[in-house]
Order: structure tokens, then sequence, then C-alpha cells
């Protein structure tokens, strides 16, 4: 007897399926033909929903970077406090969602080698980053805790520049964390804020 499911569940399927051949074997030597075999389907199937591979790969990106989003928005939307405790709670929580991005910790795994599925990556989350963080940013700067003449501006130089750092390999979490630390309230030391 024959199984149909509904459109939502069975385009999740095929993300999980692609994903999952992703992480194990790389983007680039995975076909569609394996994404079909790892569903169970007939491959006409597969271009009901997706008309290529491209496409499939840039589903699996969005993704996990809503998820990415989802995580962090929701975690932002709880902070209390001061903006240096916010401030340190974000940095917290954003470098936990990352290395979960990143292959559950491991940042070795394929997935993040492929040039394709990191280049679209990292433009969306530094886009996320530097949105939640302006936001606490211009809220502390708003309640005299923080001094930044462009908030918006002065997170994005950071957060991209952090980012590249990443993409360039630095595994060195608590070194990042750190020199982001430094260069936002850093300013804030010698504006005799801190």
């Amino acid at each position: 007897m024959r199984v149909s499911k509904r459109p939502e569940e069975r385009r999740e399927e095929f993300l999980d399926a692609a994903q999952a051949l992703f992480y194990e074997q790389g983007v680039e030597a995975t076909s569609v033909q394996q994404i079909v075999k790892r569903v169970g389907v007939a491959q006409g199937l597969y271009y009901y929903y997706f008309r290529s591979k491209k496409e499939i790969v840039e589903a699996v990106i969005v993704r996990l970077t809503d998820r990415f989003e989802e995580e962090l928005r929701s975690f932002v939307g709880s902070l209390k406090g001061s903006f240096h405790t916010r401030f340190e709670a974000f940095l917290d929580a954003c470098f936990d969602a990352y290395g979960k991005l990143a292959g559950r910790g491991k940042w070795d795994d394929p997935l993040f080698k492929e040039s394709a599925i990191i280049g679209q990556m990292s433009v969306r989350i530094k886009a996320i980053v530097s949105d939640l963080l302006t936001e606490i940013a211009e809220e502390g700067v708003r309640a005299g805790e923080l001094r930044l003449p462009d908030p918006s501006r002065y997170i994005r130089v950071i957060v991209n520049g952090i980012g590249d750092l990443l993409l360039e390999g630095e595994k060195d979490l608590v070194m990042v964390r750190s020199l982001m630390t430094e260069m936002i309230e850093g300013r804030n030391k010698v504006a005799g804020l801190a």
C-alpha cells in the first residue's frame, strides 16, 4: 500500500535526507539520486518539490539559519538586566547556537567545508547576529550604558570581521568572543562608562 503524505511533510523528508547526506559526505558528493533513495520515493517526486540540487542546497541553508535565528531571537527576547549582562548572555547564546549550527560542534564536518554552503550561510548568519546585537546595543545607548555613535554600522563591521575570521578557519571561540567583547565594551572603558 502506498503511503501518501502532506506536501510539507514530504518536503521536510527531502530536506532531512539532503542535510544528513551533506553532513556525511559533503554537498558536492551528494547526488539527487542519493537524496531520493534515502527518502524512498520515485525521483520524479523530488522534482515536484525542488527544481535542482542547487535549490535543495539553498533550502537546507535557509532551514539551518532559520533555526539559528529562532533560537537567538527567542533568547534575546528573554534577556533582562544591564547592557553588559545582556551583551555577555547574547554572546554565550550566539556562540552556543553557532556551535550547534556548525555540525553539532564538529567544525570539520564536510557540510561546513563546502564553499557553496559557507558563503550563503555566512551572509545570513552575519545579518541575523548584526540585527540582534544592534537591538541590544541601541538599548544600551538609550539607557546611557553604552556609547556608540552609530550602533548599527559599528556592530555590522565587528560582526562581519568576526564572521570572516571564523570563515577563515579560526577555531578558538574563546579568543573570538574575547575579541568581540573588547571591541564593543572597550569603547566604554575609553569613554569612562565601564
